[in-house]
């Protein structure tokens, strides 16, 4: 293993799919493993926790879960994760655990409170709306800034910075907003949700032309399509991105990892 490798963080692809069942493809959910040993949930859809502990991941290494937005197929398992921390077999074992999303994220973490009751409830617990202005949020690790994608009136895509330098954009739900772009400004990874083909565009999302349309306005370094519908081959999905895209493209699959390192670093090695 490169000295590199052991400072860079990870991301695993746990639903590259939709709310539709699919045999390969789960609903949105993908985990950031830090170099300091703790993970980050990036969406949270039905089955996320599941399929984290079959990655080998483990309840009290969660530290935090972002939230784009509040559509079930990409939130969910927020409850899962809160259920799963009162047991009594974690007791003493587990880090604070923030929650952050749109505005409005404290409010719906506390409609899950009222609905399941003590049985999601916990001291302690860290809520933080984040700021659609690109303003950059600090924890360790890694800055984190929010950008609007108008997919409803509040979802948001992420910006991560990573102590190795690295940057990621994770659209979330899209279109080809300008906010978009912005977000995904000389990224080393855009993880971009890719969910019909061209001639289905439904409005509020990306389809494999309009993925490209973003990273190239933004020069975005590697793309990551995800989020795949079952209409939707993900082969046709990279050969029709990457027809007009300046960068390398390929398809996210349900386990994938992927080593985000500069592309310095990865264009070197």
């Amino acid at each position: 293993m490169r000295a590199s490798e052991k400072l860079s963080p990870r991301l695993l692809v746990l639903g590259s799919g939709s709310i539709l069942p699919h045999e390969q493809r789960s609903p949105s959910g993908y985990a950031l493993r830090l170099p300091h040993g703790k993970s980050t949930l990036l969406d949270a859809g039905p089955g996320t926790l599941a399929r984290f502990g079959a990655a080998g991941g483990r309840v009290e290494e969660l530290e935090r879960i972002c939230l784009t937005h509040f559509h079930p197929d990409h939130c969910l398992d927020v409850a899962s994760v809160l259920f799963a921390r009162r047991n009594p077999a974690l007791a003493g074992a587990l880090p604070a655990l923030e929650i952050c999303g749109p505005r409005g994220v404290g409010a719906w973490v506390a409609s899950l409170q009222k609905t399941w009751g003590s049985w999601v409830r916990e001291e302690g617990l860290a809520i933080t709306e984040l700021a659609a202005d690109g303003s950059a949020l600090e924890r360790e690790g890694f800055s984190l800034s929010a950008y609007p994608t108008h997919h409803t009136d509040h979802a948001l895509c992420f910006r991560f910075r990573f102590a190795n330098g690295a940057v990621l954009c994770y659209s979330g739900d899209s279109d080809d907003v300008s906010e978009l772009a912005l977000a995904a400004r000389d990224a080393d990874w855009l993880l971009c949700e890719c969910s019909f083909a061209d001639a289905d565009y439904v409005e509020g999302h990306l389809t494999p032309s309009r993925v490209a349309r973003v990273a190239n306005a933004a020069g975005a370094r590697r793309v990551v399509l995800t989020h795949f519908y079952p209409s939707l081959d993900p082969r046709d999905a990279v050969r029709v991105c990457a027809a007009s895209c300046g960068a390398p493209v390929q398809a996210a699959r349900d386990g994938a990892v992927f080593l985000l390192e500069p592309a310095v670093a990865w264009r070197c090695a």
